[in-house]
């Protein structure tokens, strides 16, 4: 039998997933795939502050325009062709 308090978390939950929904957020995986990248390399990526998120029960969640800014902001190497002695 639920009680006030139940209902209460109940609400709070449903809101908590409705945010979490328009946040577009994404798991570590998600955003390595997108990148074509190793797992390991977002998290040293998260570590160090790069690309932002958060963890939720021990899970990192990733908000999709974080995502976009880190690689709006990320250096893009270029071919470069190397001089011809």
């Amino acid at each position: 039998m639920l009680i006030k308090d139940d209902i209460k978390d109940i609400e709070s939950n449903t809101e908590i997933v409705k945010a979490m929904e328009e946040l577009d957020l994404l798991t570590v995986e998600e955003v390595a795939n997108m990148l074509r990248v190793k797992p390991l390399t977002i998290y040293r990526r998260l570590s160090e502050g790069k690309i932002e998120g958060w963890k939720v029960d021990g899970l990192w969640r990733i908000p999709r325009a974080s995502v976009m800014r880190y690689l709006k902001t990320s250096t893009v190497i270029h071919n470069i062709k190397p001089k011809l002695k």
